[in-house]
């Protein structure tokens, strides 16, 4: 796992433990690196220091995806077990574990309030729970296929979803309907996620493509053409500036949102790169 500095992209440090790197994420603050291994564990790092601060090893089989919940309380994550594990960032206990899916789970995230957790599973379905009970509010059951990728918008009035029926849906988390499918992408959408400013939607997958929508009017607005194999993650920077994507082919490739220009491609991972992540700070 490689960090760079967002100002003139140099390496600042590499980190490594076992297996596949598959999901990273940081804290609200900043303070804490988490990500997700093919080693069936959670590792988070204290980032004043680069230590490793804790092991979560409650998974039963790899762990595919790791967020933090914007209030900063929880860490939540899934994998090949099909579980959920929810544990409270004080002392990192495990507080939940949901069970909902009966496959795997390929990505879980929290809504901008903490309020609800969604996640997506290799059954179709999107599971979506309250955070203050754990209790199951919705099943979104749109897709046809593997559901991949989760995402909400950051005023959290939407719900995207995306997977190996080669559609994005997106919800109104009001009500739980659906407001719109994208169908860019001829195969399957591994990542999708909205920019912090609310104004755009991007995804992609194995077309190595990356389609960015208007939230206005969902229109396409641009497609990313520079990687030459299936895209794994992509992210929007905290101020919505640029957007980075990880690609099979063993690149990071960086633009701007400006005017969408290229602005660095980073080469240094050995292996294909599965998982993209800002810091906030």
């Amino acid at each position: 796992m490689y960090f760079h500095n967002t100002v003139d992209w140099t390496r600042e440090r590499a980190l490594s433990e076992v297996g596949d790197v598959y999901s990273v994420a940081f804290s609200p603050d900043g303070g804490y690196l988490a990500y997700g291994s093919g080693d069936d564990n959670v590792y988070i790092y204290d980032t004043s220091e680069w230590t490793l601060k804790q092991t979560l090893t409650e998974a039963g089989s790899a762990v595919r995806s790791v967020t933090f919940a914007p209030d900063a309380g929880s860490l939540a994550y899934g994998g090949f077990d099909g579980n959920v594990y929810v544990h409270n960032t004080s002392d990192w206990a495990l507080e939940e574990t949901l069970t909902e899916s009966g496959s795997n789970v390929f990505s879980v995230a929290f809504s901008p309030d903490s309020g609800y957790l969604a996640y997506g599973s290799g059954e179709g379905n999107v599971y979506i729970y309250n955070t203050l009970e754990w209790a199951l509010e919705q099943t979104l059951t749109e897709a046809r296929s593997i559901v991949s990728s989760v995402a909400f918008s950051s005023d959290g009035e939407s719900l995207a979803c995306g997977g190996y029926d080669d559609n994005v849906y997106v919800h109104n988390t009001s009500d739980g309907e659906l407001e719109q499918t994208l169908t860019e992408s001829g195969t399957d959408v591994r990542s999708v996620a909205f920019a912090p400013d609310g104004g755009s939607l991007a995804y992609g997958g194995s077309d190595a493509n990356v389609y960015v929508h208007s939230t206005v009017d969902w229109e396409l607005e641009q497609t990313l053409t520079e990687a030459r194999q299936t895209l794994y993650s992509v992210a929007f920077s905290p101020d919505s500036g640029s957007l980075a994507y990880g690609s099979n082919d063993r690149n990071v490739y960086v633009h701007n949102t400006s005017g969408w220009g290229l602005e660095q491609t980073l080469t240094e991972s050995g292996g294909r790169v599965l998982s993209v992540a800002f810091s906030p700070l």
